[in-house]
């Protein structure tokens, strides 16, 4: 099924890239229950490849989408969400705000990033894994179960943050730290 098309004549330059609005050609629902219908407006992408048309992956509002970067499965990109390079969206992940990823990274299962979020690098989040605030994540870091990143919090290096655990505030994380369990890491938390 081919759910959308470029829409030619809405177009814009962003970061030296030509991005299309696109345009829902087919009526189908999203993963979260969003009715998309024929002729609806979605977000901006450089090019066809940057959203799949196999399951109900949709892209909304502001958020763009450029380089080799891919939103497939039922993964849902909405508000000023930026995603370039070669990330990889998938499965059920949910981004939004001003949340910006770059680099190799790769979101799926029902991960959830927001705010004004930033990943990087190699990361990789799964699982039902939280980024939110202004939290910042790169380097080879990998995030999953239902573990939390907020307020402040830079993780970079080789670090696993796994279980329960909840890193927040202003607390700086790397090397090859692994924190998992119900672990919960943080300093003051700061007004966003």
């Amino acid at each position: 099924m081919t759910k959308f098309e470029l829409a030619a004549e809405n177009r814009i330059t962003w970061r030296g890239y030509m991005l299309y609005r696109i345009r829902a050609v087919s009526a189908f629902e999203t993963a979260c229950g969003k009715k998309i219908n024929v002729g609806d407006l979605g977000g901006w992408v450089e090019k066809e490849q940057n959203l799949s048309n196999d399951g109900r992956a949709w892209i909304s509002e502001d958020a763009k989408v450029w380089g080799n970067a891919k939103i497939s499965d039922d993964a849902r990109i909405w508000g000023n969400a930026k995603i370039s390079d070669d990330v990889r969206i998938s499965d059920n992940a949910r981004i939004g705000g001003n949340a910006e990823i770059w680099g190799n990274a790769w979101i799926g299962s029902n991960a959830e990033i927001w705010g004004d979020a930033s990943i990087s690098d190699n990361a990789w989040i799964g699982g039902d894994a939280s980024i939110s605030d202004k939290a910042w994540i790169g380097g080879d870091v990998m995030v999953g179960e239902a573990a939390q990143i907020r307020g402040h919090a830079r993780v970079y290096g080789t670090t696993q943050i796994y279980g329960n655990a909840v890193v927040y505030g202003e607390v700086t994380i790397c090397g090859n730290a692994h924190i998992g369990d119900n672990a919960i890491i943080g300093g003051k938390e700061e007004e966003n």
